[in-house]
């Protein structure tokens, strides 16, 4: 799942701190507070993910010698995908390297011949060696 919602996140991230700050600056200058010294926990802002970016996450599973990939999205593309085509799967292979989801494999040991299965189609890693 590595990077997965980043930019949501930093843009919060960004939103948050520039309220804080804005605030800051209208009670005390920022020399004056400190915010480890004046803040309670319960004054500090808290981030959460959107329920968008938490539904449309995805997360991949190694049983046994197979690899399962479940999320919203991912689930979406690969129930539209034709495995009779090879384009089709190469593309379905783009979007799962776009999305991060081919590093998480490769962490988690899948090789080229790796069986993925993604909402019960399933498919090799990488596509077949077609120069024969």
């Amino acid at each position: 799942m590595a990077h997965t919602g980043l930019d949501e996140l930093l843009r919060e991230l960004k939103n948050t701190i520039s309220e804080t700050k804005s605030a800051n600056s209208d009670n005390q200058s920022l020399n004056e507070t400190s915010p480890t010294t004046n803040s309670t926990p319960e004054d500090l802002p808290v981030i959460s993910l959107n329920p968008k970016i938490l539904k449309d996450a995805w997360r991949v599973e190694k049983k046994d010698d197979e690899f399962y990939v479940y999320g919203e999205k991912i689930e979406k593309f690969a129930r539209r995908t034709d495995l009779a085509n090879y384009a089709s799967v190469n593309r379905l292979r783009d979007i799962m390297k776009k999305m991060g989801i081919r590093g998480e494999l490769t962490s988690l040991g899948a090789e080229p011949e790796s069986i993925i299965s993604i909402s019960g189609k399933e498919f090799t890693l990488v596509e077949e060696d077609w120069s024969d």
